[in-house]
């Protein structure tokens, strides 16, 4: 339920401010989206045990602002 509020009001900053954010930022927002996909399918598969993929959700924010 957290990814679902967390990444639909990510969905929705990038609607309302789509023309405010530079093209580099949205970018920036998808190649660490891919990472963090990378990343949950490796947890999946058992390859990351120790890793709390919901610590690195912030990252596509900032990534947003960088």
């Amino acid at each position: 339920m957290y990814v679902l509020l967390f990444q639909g009001s990510i969905t929705l900053l990038a609607y309302f401010y789509g023309d405010f954010l530079k093209g580099q930022a949205l970018s920036n927002t998808l190649f660490i989206g891919g990472g963090l996909m990378v990343l949950t399918s490796l947890k999946i598969f058992g390859l990351l045990e120790n890793l709390k993929l919901l610590n690195l959700m912030p990252s596509l924010v900032i990534a947003l602002f960088i």
